[in-house]
């Protein structure tokens, strides 16, 4: 008899609040999915430019943070990985519009990471 494996889909995830990052991680783990952790966006194109296949499925970026935005990091991440889902979750007030004509969504960190799952769920579904 063959065994089935099922392989979890790869999240990355990029905040500089670890707080957050590691509240997000555990929340994402326990919903199934293969987390990579990033307090840095430097650190994050680092590793994934090293990673050898397959791509991450998504990516939950945070906007503001040092060296650069969210929706930069988002820019960088599309043209290594065209098909890679990307979601921005921030908490800042204001997010220029053009600025997000790299993620696929954004969902504001006050409505909870119950809201960010969901919209991340249903991505997974398309």
């Amino acid at each position: 008899m063959k065994s089935i494996i099922l392989q979890q889909p790869c999240l990355v995830l990029v905040d500089n609040d670890v707080r957050q990052l590691e509240n997000l991680a555990a929340v994402f783990r326990m919903s199934g999915f293969s987390v990579q952790p990033f307090g840095c966006p430097v650190a994050a194109l680092s590793t994934l430019a090293d990673r050898p296949a397959p791509p991450p499925d998504f990516a939950v970026l945070d906007y503001q943070m040092p060296m650069m935005n969210g929706c930069v990091l988002a820019q960088y991440l599309r043209a290594r990985y065209p098909k890679l889902r990307i979601i921005l979750y921030s908490g800042s007030p204001v997010v220029p519009e053009s600025d997000l004509n790299h993620v696929d969504s954004f969902v504001r960190k006050g409505t909870g990471m119950v809201h960010l799952l969901q919209e991340i769920l249903q991505r997974r579904e398309r």
